[in-house]
């Protein structure tokens, strides 16, 4: 009896064809849809922050464009 090697696939080659493909069919508003259905949690800690700062600092975004207009 003698070993015989076979040859192995490469799974994450196919598996990013796949997505590439996949995502290609796939228009720009049902993806931005998709990543903010997502990460839904995120965006609304991420706004419940901002809105904290500028109700407590209101100056902040004054601050914020003056760092802009020296440019």
């Amino acid at each position: 009896m003698q070993y015989e090697e076979t040859p192995t696939k490469n799974s994450k080659g196919l598996g990013k064809a796949v997505k590439d493909n996949d995502l290609e069919k796939i228009n720009t508003g049902a993806i931005l849809w998709h990543l903010v259905k997502r990460h839904r949690f995120s965006l609304v800690t991420v706004w419940a922050i901002v809105i904290t700062i500028l109700y407590m600092f209101p100056f902040v975004p004054d601050m914020i464009l003056s760092l802009f207009k020296s440019l």
